[in-house]
């Protein structure tokens, strides 16, 4: 019994770690990327990617937001996922394919983040990341 116990402490301890990791891998893929565009050229798939973590963060860390307007977490990641494709394509059509300029970057992260995130949760301030 007592073994049993310590197994599931430690795989509840494991779980929350492995989301703790997730949670602070998407809050610091982007101001590394901006770190990174400074110094080199980033590639438009990193670009994407790293915009995409960071609007999925922005679902999570919007969690009592979305609550008191009667939604949730799911449903925020759900919204994105169902606009993905759409604002891939209006927002990233003419982009370049290196990003070289952090001002650019910006610009096309807070495009991206109004495009994709439900009406009231666009947050991205240049002052966040510089």
């Amino acid at each position: 019994m007592r073994y049993a116990l310590i197994l599931i402490v430690v795989i509840a301890l494991g779980v929350y770690y492995n989301h703790w990791l997730d949670i602070e891998h998407k809050r610091t893929a982007f101001p590394a990327l901006l770190k990174e565009v400074s110094e080199n050229n980033v590639s438009l798939f990193d670009v994407k990617k790293a915009i995409f973590l960071l609007v999925q963060l922005s679902c999570e860390e919007s969690k009592n937001k979305l609550e008191k307007r009667g939604s949730s977490v799911e449903e925020c990641l759900e919204y994105q996922l169902s606009f993905k494709t759409e604002c891939d394509t209006k927002i990233f059509r003419l982009a370049p394919i290196k990003f070289t300029d952090t001002k650019e970057l910006l610009d096309y992260s807070k495009r991206y983040h109004r495009c994709i995130m439900p009406s009231g949760f666009s947050q991205i301030t240049s002052r966040q990341y510089s």
